[in-house]
């Protein structure tokens, strides 16, 4: 249920906005359709510079946050 925030106590709202605060936006993701295709052909090999700026989580550059499998 929806609860307004001034019905927190000062504590909950504070330990509310840090659990917040601390979550990061997570800047991994292909951003060209056809990465995963490129990925199996051997482009993160032949091809390290392009692949690793548009096709990171194809790579496995870095850990998306989402699952990449479907």
């Amino acid at each position: 249920p929806f609860v307004p925030q001034t019905a927190l106590s000062v504590n909950l709202r504070g330990q509310i906005a840090r659990q917040h605060a601390s979550r990061q936006f997570n800047d991994c993701f292909n951003r060209i359709p056809c990465c995963e295709q490129w990925a199996k052909e051997g482009g993160c090999y032949t091809d390290k510079y392009h692949m690793a700026k548009f096709c990171a989580a194809a790579c496995g550059k870095c850990r998306p946050s989402y699952n990449i499998s479907n």
